[in-house]
């Protein structure tokens, strides 16, 4: 038990919110009034010890939910991005704070993963701190390195503590469905009523839900395809497992839907992931995609402007794009290269973390000179490669490279683990897909932190599987020391 979590225990609910009612009631109509005449202070500091309150309080499964809805609206035509750009990040700065609280103040760890983690991700911080000196936009390197302490130490140390019970981990990752689910859901249903949900990307149509990025919606719905394959597979509720069968198929319908070719790619290379590590057992899963693809085709047969979504590149038949004042139709390797013709100006350590933002405005009126209207690298591993040079691409990705290969060298048991082979499907699919968007470590965005928080589940769940040997040998010897 943690420290605060005794101090919970101490204080009951009832209390709890007695007190509250005394004291924060009557400060907040103080501070509201305060702040009607021109004076937020007082409004500042009563939010602050409300978020203090909240932040002990409230399960961090809300916290979590909390900063995932935080980063989508804030991706999403539904709210004023300047209201929600900052608050997007304090569910995850107080799921920090609470952590480092508990570490400092009581802590007992279940696990250690810093070797997996932290210890990488730590140093890449670091980098990502030491950029701020030499950042063509200083302001913006810091405020996205701290958006990278949040996500780097919430998930790395705080979540192997606090979901170090597999009942527990398992609810968190289905209350992540649910949410990224219900939202993808609703934008689809959208479509429907609303031309804004739609997106024309030249000859085919698109869903794009909330979001203002046509991509993100694809994106959103391939990142929890995985998982729930995995809610699925260790459902063991009859009538829901039909259910939850039937939504898998359904799923795949709507990543077609979103018309994200990136997020197309995404899920073909993590079900061959998948199918190389079950090996000869993921033949039972043959049916199940039989079905998926015949649906698929016939959906594409039926409807032709959603057929193009298979199709890499579209070619236009306007004889110039400066000509017919339309946005050219460029492949990705044209963006790449123009980024790592960038990134060699300062090849080594990069121009900041965050300032290629900057560098790739700058760029605009050499590519409009071209005819090219599409700005930016569309590729992660491009935009690190300008962020943080060769340095920031070896420190990012060794956190990768570490659990990855914890995986892939672990006994076959390990990986054929449910859990761990439809979380590995999903961080490869969302690797795969950065290849042709560039999110990958743009902690603030709606994708970013539903992927790293499913990563960050991985290492958790091998810690599980290494210590139920250990748990089964003291569950006998404690029957043993019964029957003496």
């Amino acid at each position: 038990m943690t420290y605060l979590d005794s101090l919970r225990a101490r204080i009951s609910l009832q209390t709890f919110i007695i007190v509250a009612a005394l004291i924060i009631a009557p400060s907040s109509g103080i501070a509201i009034a305060a702040a009607l005449r021109g004076d937020p202070l007082l409004l500042i500091i009563v939010g602050a010890l409300l978020g203090a309150v909240i932040m002990v309080y409230a399960p961090i499964e809300l916290l979590l939910l909390a900063g995932i809805l935080g980063t989508m609206l804030a991706d999403s035509r539904l709210v004023a991005s300047g209201v929600i750009y900052y608050t997007r990040f304090v569910p995850m700065g107080m799921l920090t704070v609470r952590t480092l609280l508990d570490v400092v103040l009581h802590r007992e760890r279940h696990m250690r993963l810093e070797r997996q983690i932290l210890v990488p991700g730590m140093a890449f911080i670091g980098l990502a701190f030491v950029s701020a000196l030499y950042s063509l936009t200083r302001d913006l390197t810091i405020q996205r390195a701290f958006s990278m302490v949040f996500v780097i130490l919430a998930f790395g140390l705080g979540l192997p503590n606090y979901l170090a019970d597999y009942l527990r981990f398992s609810r968190a990752l289905k209350w992540v469905i649910v949410l990224i689910g219900g939202v993808v859901v609703v934008g689809t249903l959208m479509a429907g009523g609303s031309q804004d949900a739609l997106y024309v990307d030249q000859s085919f149509l698109r869903v794009r839900g909330i979001f203002i990025n046509p991509n993100t919606q694809g994106l959103m719905a391939m990142l929890i395809f995985y998982p729930l394959i995995w809610w699925w597979q260790t459902e063991r509720h009859p009538l829901r497992r039909r259910i939850l069968v039937a939504g898998v198929i359904i799923w795949g319908l709507l990543v077609l839907l979103a018309g994200s070719r990136a997020s197309f790619a995404g899920l073909l290379g993590g079900g061959i992931v998948l199918a190389l590590m079950y090996g000869r057992s993921s033949l039972r899963y043959a049916s199940l995609i039989a079905i998926a693809l015949a649906l698929a085709l016939l959906f594409i047969v039926y409807t032709p402007e959603y057929g193009r979504v298979i199709d890499f590149y579209t070619p236009t038949d306007a004889p110039t794009p400066v000509e017919a004042g339309i946005a050219a139709n460029v492949d990705r390797p044209y963006l790449i290269q123009r980024a790592i013709e960038l990134g060699m100006r300062s090849p080594i350590l990069g121009v900041g973390f965050g300032a290629s933002d900057r560098l790739f405005a700058e760029d605009v009126p050499f590519l409009v000179a071209q005819g090219i209207y599409v700005a930016g690298s569309h590729n992660s591993y491009t935009r690190m490669f300008v962020d943080l040079g060769l340095v920031g691409l070896a420190f990012g990705f060794t956190v990768f490279a570490v659990v990855l290969h914890s995986i892939f060298t672990a006994p076959a048991n390990i990986r054929r683990d449910s859990t761990i082979a439809l979380l590995t499907a999903t961080v490869i699919a969302g690797l795969i897909n950065a290849f042709f968007e560039d999110w990958l470590f743009g902690f603030g965005s709606a994708s970013t932190l539903p992927f790293w928080f499913f990563f960050a589940l991985i290492p958790i769940r091998l810690t599980q599987l290494a210590m139920q040997p250990k748990l089964d040998m003291k569950s006998m010897d404690t029957a043993a020391e019964a029957v003496k």
